[in-house]
């Protein structure tokens, strides 16, 4: 039977989680959130925890996906289904690049949507204006 991992254990050291200084020694990246501290490494938070968990934005993602862009939408999709596996996966820092880049895509689809509605309301006020004008066509 498989040993089950624990998300909230220390994470193997990685290739991807060490930068090599020019004397070869390995320092681990950081990234300051804006919502608060975070550490690359769990065992160097003081509180001996993992960071928090980044918001996946899959509901936003469907919903900008179903009324906004569909191709911007999908791409926030993908972005959103890999939060999480990267997040128990312990990597933190490709979790909330993939965190922000699923908000960032599901934001531009309803912008796009947006653009689309101004469009097409103001293409409909024209034209209704036209014909009430009697103006329908252009000799």
């Amino acid at each position: 039977m498989e040993e089950e991992r624990n998300p909230f254990s220390t994470p193997a050291p990685s290739q991807e989680a060490h930068n090599r200084n020019d004397n070869g020694s390995s320092t681990r990246q950081s990234y300051q959130n804006p919502n608060g501290p975070y550490y690359s490494d769990p065992s160097s938070n003081p509180n001996g925890r993992p960071p928090y968990k980044p918001d996946s934005y899959l509901i936003l993602s469907i919903i900008s996906t179903i009324f906004g862009c569909l191709p911007l939408g999908i791409v926030a999709i993908i972005y959103a289904s890999k939060v999480e596996n990267l997040y128990f996966n312990g990597r933190y820092e490709e979790a909330c690049h993939a965190s922000n880049e699923a908000k960032k895509w599901s934001i531009i689809s309803l912008i796009v949507l947006a653009a689309m509605l101004a469009l097409y309301f103001i293409f409909i006020f024209v034209s209704a204006g036209l014909i009430l004008t009697g103006i329908s066509h252009i000799d």
